[in-house]
């Protein structure tokens, strides 16, 4: 009941379930896009794997401090719109080449965190603190539930072709990025109320 009278959690355990989703198929299937359809190589992908590691620390260290007292859901956008530009440039890039693909893979490091650390903060200011173990359970809960059919789905559109992961992620993403707008947006537009004299 508490969970379906507090929208900011509602729209934080949707997040979290499209995250997850995301998260999924691109561990699972960038590998195999890279290999099968860019035609890189295997043993090269460790390159690309040490590159978007030390962007995304070198974004941990030195962005991420700066957003500490930014509402969450706006950089999340930018996030979001950062996955969705490298998974569009990883779709539609001729096959090996090797600078679009560093390029794509410099800004899914640089979008992971603002995504990832944002919105393990979203989750610990929108959640009741007397009711957090409770509600962290619904929400976990939800986003197995949510993201479990999606490696199943995702093996199968890559059967068909193996971008229509990778579309399927930005379809999810952008939606996120969507979401994460309006909600912030209208934080925002929210009149202030203030107390009235008695």
């Amino acid at each position: 009941r508490q969970l379906l009278h507090s929208p900011t959690t509602i729209v934080t355990g949707v997040l979290m379930v499209i995250v997850a989703i995301a998260t999924t198929i691109n561990t699972t299937f960038w590998s195999v896009l890279v290999t099968e359809k860019l035609l890189i190589p295997p043993e090269y992908l460790s390159i690309f794997y040490v590159v978007r590691s030390v962007v995304m620390l070198l974004f941990y260290f030195t962005v991420m401090p700066r957003l500490r007292d930014v509402d969450a859901k706006r950089p999340m956008v930018f996030g979001f719109l950062g996955m969705i530009v490298s998974w569009t440039m990883l779709i539609t890039m001729p096959p090996q080449n090797y600078f679009l693909l560093i390029v794509a893979t410099i800004i899914e490091g640089c979008s992971v965190p603002a995504i990832s650390t944002l919105l393990d903060k979203l989750v610990a200011t929108s959640v009741d603190a007397k009711e957090r173990a409770r509600i962290m359970g619904f929400l976990y809960l939800a986003v197995l539930a949510g993201s479990m059919p999606f490696g199943w789905i995702a093996g199968q559109a890559s059967q068909i072709n193996r971008s229509l992961p990778f579309v399927i992620n930005i379809v999810l993403v952008g939606a996120g990025a969507i979401l994460a707008y309006v909600t912030s947006r209208g934080r925002a537009e929210a009149p202030i109320e203030t107390p009235t004299d008695a």
